[in-house]
């Protein structure tokens, strides 16, 4: 259990994945050749996606594994990226915020 703990969210999204292929093949398969449908196979597919992205999400910052553009951050020295420079991103991502609620 120990093993499978740590890794239950890499398994729960190699699940989904798995899952939301073997609905839509089936559904291929009822749709064409024995000329049905099931009708659940959409939304399962669109509620599996939706928790793919967020678990997915969640794993790639666990792994370190998202793509960064850090061609801004190089120019400055290591004290000032470690020191300053997520908190002026958070800064100014928490003002963008603010100027798109006022707009609503």
């Amino acid at each position: 259990m120990n093993k499978f703990f740590p890794k239950f969210e890499e398994y729960f999204i190699a699940f989904l994945l798995a899952a939301m292929t073997a609905v839509n093949v089936l559904n291929v398969f009822v749709r064409y050749v024995l000329k049905s449908n099931i009708h659940w196979a959409m939304e399962f597919t669109v509620i599996a996606f939706a928790w793919l992205i967020f678990l997915g999400a969640s794993w790639g910052v666990k792994i370190g594994a998202h793509i960064g553009v850090d061609t801004l951050i190089n120019f400055f020295s290591d004290k000032i990226k470690k020191k300053y420079f997520n908190n002026c991103c958070y800064f100014l991502h928490y003002l963008w915020n603010i100027y798109l609620y006022w707009q609503l």
